[in-house]
């Protein structure tokens, strides 16, 4: 289960509000569609950035929307899990060259390998897939991540015990059992 599927999980369990960005998106596109749906970041059950920010400049533009908006921070779910799993996870996907659905070698695979069940196109490894572009990614990854973590620790009432803890029991109803665990997977880091 990867980190969309929790932040839709979360999102039915807090009623919050999903943003999802999109990956190898431009800074400026990500930007314009978050700005586009900024009024879910006043939403009731609070919001969910899915995969944003991903760079030190979409980190810039949210804590400054924030300020102007004077809008709370108030939890950052931070996903930790083994290097050999992280690989083996991403290294194992496999997209449909048709219809672009998604499978796994293992956790999800097709009923006839490397046939996608959808429309029977050819399924392929993307080259960022492949374990040693994992590696590199991930390394990439961690300097960006703890950069943008400080920026972000700056906008206000992080770190204020007002906040709603997230804990694994959030997720508890969501459990999928072995391989799959969200309740195993979630450790929300609140800053």
């Amino acid at each position: 289960m990867g980190k969309g599927t929790q932040a839709d999980l979360l999102h039915q369990r807090l009623n919050a509000c999903h943003l999802s960005t999109g990956d190898l998106v431009p800074d400026s596109i990500v930007w314009e569609m978050v700005l586009e749906r900024s009024g879910c970041l006043r939403c009731g059950g609070g919001f969910l950035l899915d995969g944003f920010p991903r760079t030190l400049a979409q980190a810039e533009s949210l804590k400054q929307l924030m300020e102007n908006q004077r809008l709370d921070l108030t939890a950052v779910p931070n996903y930790r899990l083994p290097l050999n799993e992280i690989v083996a996870r991403l290294s194992g996907r496999r997209t449909c060259q048709g219809c672009k659905a998604v499978y796994h070698v293992t956790e999800h695979p097709p009923r006839l390998a490397d046939t996608c069940d959808r429309c029977g196109e050819k399924l392929f490894q993307r080259e960022d897939d492949q374990p040693n572009s994992v590696k590199v990614r991930l390394e990439a990854y961690e300097t960006e991540h703890r950069a943008i973590d400080r920026i972000l620790s700056g906008v206000k009432n992080v770190g204020d015990h007002r906040r709603r803890r997230l804990t694994r029991g959030d997720l508890r109803p969501y459990n999928r059992g072995a391989g799959g665990s969200a309740e195993k997977e979630l450790s929300t880091q609140l800053r």
